[in-house]
């Protein structure tokens, strides 16, 4: 999938809507497709908080907005609700590139569910992850 979107971002430097949907819909954990259609649709918010804490209660399906944690209120797609409802019930999250299945919490009300890990924060890979994320915020 990279080798196709770098292809397409380079001949058209944007996708269309549709193409992001068709690209969205090709990841494999429900997860990802949440929050990468959630950036597309209405931003990152604070930290990605709005993203992280949305509830599924937090969707009204028949008006088509999500009402987030930040106070905001967006329109959302029939697309992200789908994807909303699907993440809220996964409970397992493949790791990629080894395919094996991770759990994740099964007690939390949030969409996004953390996934659980044996590394500590003092891993190595844990704190190279910490700092990307802290750059992207």
């Amino acid at each position: 999938m990279e080798r196709y979107v770098n292809v397409r971002i380079n001949k058209n430097k944007y996708l269309t809507r549709k193409e992001f949907y068709e690209l969205v819909k090709q990841l494999q954990n429900p997860r990802d497709q949440f929050i990468l259609t959630c950036l597309f649709e209405f931003g990152k918010s604070d930290q990605f908080s709005d993203i992280l804490t949305l509830k599924i209660s937090d969707i009204d399906k028949e008006k088509g907005v999500a009402h987030l944690p930040s106070g905001k209120t967006v329109k959302v797609s029939k697309i992200l609700i789908g994807y909303a409802e699907v993440a809220n019930e996964t409970y397992t999250y493949e790791m990629i590139p080894s395919g094996i299945p991770k759990p994740m919490d099964r007690e939390s009300e949030y969409i996004f569910k953390k996934v659980a890990s044996n590394r500590t924060t003092d891993d190595p890979a844990s704190k190279a992850a910490t700092k990307m994320m802290t750059r992207l915020m």
